[in-house]
């Protein structure tokens, strides 16, 4: 390791739609994933560079798609499926027509407070989505839920094909017009959602155990190469690296 590497260390944990890591940031790149992104100083200020500016703050938000880097420091984050029931409600209450923002409020305080005194990364996301449970949107188009149904199982199941054809089907289009109409639902190209949702999978994977050649195989990478590659081009850093000292928390069932 060279000596000026920052290790990440602290807990991750995964459950449907929300993820979260809780501890000390280590070195990462510029990156861009497809989650909505709230990262919390847990004992001083956090600090995001986004476009060649710093945001600094008790909070920042990332919506889903914008490149960033997460800078040292010891941090709450939580990580919001862009096609979840209430992140459009999470997207809405930043005020800030879709780009990164400071945040503020009394609920902040208070889920670190809670942190700080639990440790419980579980317990502290069911507090995060309690903010916004009463204002949840359901999918503009009834199409989606199903759309998003088959292509969550086709990334867990690989004897499951799951490709643009097929979605189209479901949602009667043509498939020439299906990533159209999926980038106009969701906001996100279907392509770069897909290779995420694969990605995530493959982290779960590995956080429960598996070698990452084993992760990146059966979340449907060629090779742990490629696996590579994209969790550096989402996440910033190689997973070796990251998931080194992590410990993952048990999500509900």
């Amino acid at each position: 390791m060279a000596a000026s590497e920052t290790r990440w260390s602290g807990r991750a944990l995964l459950r449907p739609g929300v993820g979260a890591f809780a501890g000390n940031v280590g070195d990462n790149k510029t990156h861009q994933h497809w989650a909505h992104q709230v990262s919390i100083g847990l004992d001083s200020d956090v600090v995001v560079a986004v476009a060649g500016n710093l945001l600094r703050g008790p909070a920042v938000f990332v919506p889903a798609g914008e490149a960033h880097q997460l800078m040292q420091g010891k941090v709450i984050a939580i990580y919001v499926d862009p096609t979840s029931t209430w992140a459009k409600t999470l997207a809405a209450s930043t005020g800030t027509d879709g780009h990164a923002s400071m945040l503020a409020g009394n609920w902040i305080d208070d889920l670190r407070r809670h942190f700080l005194q639990s440790g419980c990364v579980n317990a502290c996301v069911d507090q995060f989505e309690d903010q916004f449970k009463d204002s949840f949107c359901a999918p503009t188009d009834a199409r989606m839920a199903l759309v998003l149904d088959t292509l969550q199982s086709g990334v867990r199941d690989l004897s499951i094909r799951v490709d643009r054809e097929v979605l189209a089907k479901l949602t009667g289009v043509s498939g020439s017009r299906f990533s159209h109409w999926f980038s106009g639902q969701t906001g996100m190209p279907f392509r770069s959602y897909r290779k995420w949702l694969r990605l995530v999978h493959g982290l779960e994977l590995a956080l429960a155990g598996d070698g990452l050649t084993d992760a990146a195989h059966r979340s449907g990478f060629a090779d742990q190469a490629y696996f590579t590659r994209t969790f550096v081009e989402l996440f910033g850093i190689a997973p070796s690296r990251l998931l080194a000292d992590i410990e993952r928390q048990a999500g509900k069932e």
